[in-house]
């Protein structure tokens, strides 16, 4: 506890914004590694979070003609591979795989795409994060254990 106590007087401290951003997300995220499970249910509820809009991107689709049952598979199936294969949907061949459509159905220049491939990237960023968070708050309870 005596480490989180001076991490955070640290970051007070701190004149740079970006680790004073990050090191405000690790005590948020983790309490500077006090807490093994937050990251990790973090991840989790990021990939809830993401399967949902990515069921609505499903079903407004228009060249997606799925049924309920395919856009919930679907959205987890790609909402997984976010996490398991980081930025995998900002490739073309990718999407129209996941859709069942040869690349030449399947317009580049899309909007509902270009969303879907936004979401998709910000999924994998911020699971990367919170990954990376649980890590260091694995690596410092050995290192104090």
């Amino acid at each position: 506890m005596f480490y989180a106590l001076e991490m955070r007087s640290r970051r007070r401290a701190e004149r740079r914004k970006l680790l004073k951003f990050l090191s405000g997300l690790y005590e948020a995220t983790s309490d500077y590694g006090q807490s093994i499970i937050s990251p990790f249910a973090s991840v989790l509820m990021i990939y809830a979070l993401s399967m949902i809009i990515y069921s609505i991107f499903f079903i407004l689709l228009p060249m997606a003609n799925l049924e309920n049952k395919d856009i919930l598979l679907l959205s987890a199936r790609f909402g997984l591979e976010q996490v398991v294969r980081p930025f995998g949907a900002l490739d073309s061949p990718a999407i129209s795989q996941l859709l069942g459509k040869t690349a030449s159905e399947v317009p580049p220049s899309s909007l509902w795409l270009l969303g879907l491939r936004l979401v998709a990237a910000l999924q994998s960023i911020l699971s990367l994060v919170f990954l990376g968070l649980g890590a260091l708050a694995i690596r410092w309870r050995f290192k104090i254990g």
